[in-house]
Parts: structure tokens; C-alpha cells; sequence
């Protein structure tokens, strides 16, 4: 469902403004356990969900076909839910009809589905905190030099953001370990279909901030 992305990017860019510096320790600190948490929560769900389910060329190329109105479905169906129950998804009516309508088996669709997602998130993650966590040193050297003209409880904030964040990375570097690892075949097939994939993602994405948007107005 489409909101699966928004909650994986939920990551320690976030903490990197000089308003989150100014923050309150304990703000940033509730900030980074809740982002732990969603990732958390997805996962498990995800995994418990999924089980052994494997993918072929096929699956890929009815995920892509479906995607859009799945999306859409999804959106609907979220409503103001925090996480996708994936037994509220199979039992919804709407979810039925979209499987029946085309030709879907409803069950195998969604596992299949929720895999290619979980398994391209684990890739796009991990390259997505990597490069993260290598502009570290380049924020800490910011930092440091905002400090000079920062009084002292500013400085020791804007340090305490960082530290956190590290702590982020690490807690969701172990975490995206546990999400289902593509098996070989898996992979060339991710490889294969990439391009298309990184669309649908982007797509999501785009989506995703402009409805923060509306909300926010």
C-alpha cells in the first residue's frame, strides 16, 4: 500500500535542520523512537505476512500493471490507519473486487506484492542510510562550525541530533536485515525490472507530499 514508503524514509536526514537543532533533547529523542518504531512494526508485519512466498517475472510484471490503482485502493482503504493490517486488506470488499476484476488471486497477490515491496525497500534503504551515514563527518564538521557562533546549549543540541541519528542508522541497518532477502533468481529479476521499479516508487513518493501538503493547508 502506498503508505509503506513515507514510513521506511522516515530516516536521519530528518534530524540534520538547523530547527531540529533547536529542539528540545527530548522532542528529537521521541522523534527518533517513533521513527524506530514504524520501522519496526512494518517489518514484523511484513515478514509475519509474507512468510515464504517467492517471485517471478510474472509477479513483477503484475505488480507493475496493478500498481496504480492498488495504490489508489490503498489510499482509500488506509483512511486514517497507522499501518496496513494485512487481514483487514483481504477481507475489504474493495480488495476482493480488484482482485476479482482482474483476475487476481487475491491472497497470493498481496503476499507477492508486499514482497517485490519489502524487497525493494531493504535495497533502496540500505543505499539510502550508507550515503547517509558517509555525510556524517561533513555534518559534523557544519556543526562544529555553526557552534562558534551558537551559544553553548544551541551547540550541545545540535550535537545531541547527531548522536541520536547515528544511534537511528544503527538500529535501522540491524532492522532492514530481518525484511526478506531476494534470493538469486529474486535479484536478477530486481535488476531487470529496476528502471520501472524506481518509477513506481518515485511515483509514490511524489504522491505521498503532495497529500502531506493538502493536510497541511
Amino acid at each position: 500500500m502506498q503508505r509503506t514508503t513515507p514510513i521506511l524514509l522516515l530516516v536521519a536526514p530528518l534530524l540534520f535542520s538547523s530547527v531540529t537543532g533547536a529542539q528540545e533533547a527530548a522532542d528529537t529523542t521521541a522523534m527518533v523512537e517513533e521513527a524506530n518504531r514504524k520501522l519496526d512494526e512494518w517489518i514484523d508485519n511484513t515478514n509475519d505476512f509474507v512468510g515464504d512466498v517467492r517471485i517471478d517475472a510474472g509477479d513483477i510484471e503484475s505488480f507493475i500493471e496493478h500498481y496504480a490503482e492498488f495504490s489508489e485502493l490503498g489510499d482509500e482503504m488506509d483512511d486514517d490507519e497507522e499501518f496496513v493490517d494485512y487481514d483487514e486488506v483481504l477481507a475489504d470488499p474493495r480488495y476482493r473486487s480488484f482482485a476479482a476484476g482482474h483476475g487476481l488471486v487475491a491472497e497470493p497477490w498481496l503476499k507477492k506484492s508486499m514482497r517485490i515491496i519489502a524487497l525493494s525497500m531493504r535495497g533502496q534503504m540500505q543505499a539510502g542510510l550508507a550515503q547517509a551515514e558517509a555525510q556524517m563527518p561533513e555534518q559534523r564538521r557544519m556543526i562544529d562550525e555553526q557552534c562558534a557562533q551558537m551559544g553553548p546549549e544551541m551547540c550541545t543540541q545540535m550535537k545531541a541530533s547527531i548522536e541520536m541519528s547515528m544511534a537511528m542508522f544503527e538500529h535501522q541497518k540491524n532492522r532492514l536485515g530481518d525484511l526478506p532477502e531476494a534470493t538469486a533468481s529474486e535479484q536478477a529479476l530486481l535488476e531487470r525490472y529496476a528502471e520501472e521499479m524506481a518509477s513506481l516508487m518515485e511515483s509514490g513518493e511524489e504522491e505521498w507530499d503532495e497529500d502531506e501538503d493538502e493536510e497541511e493547508w
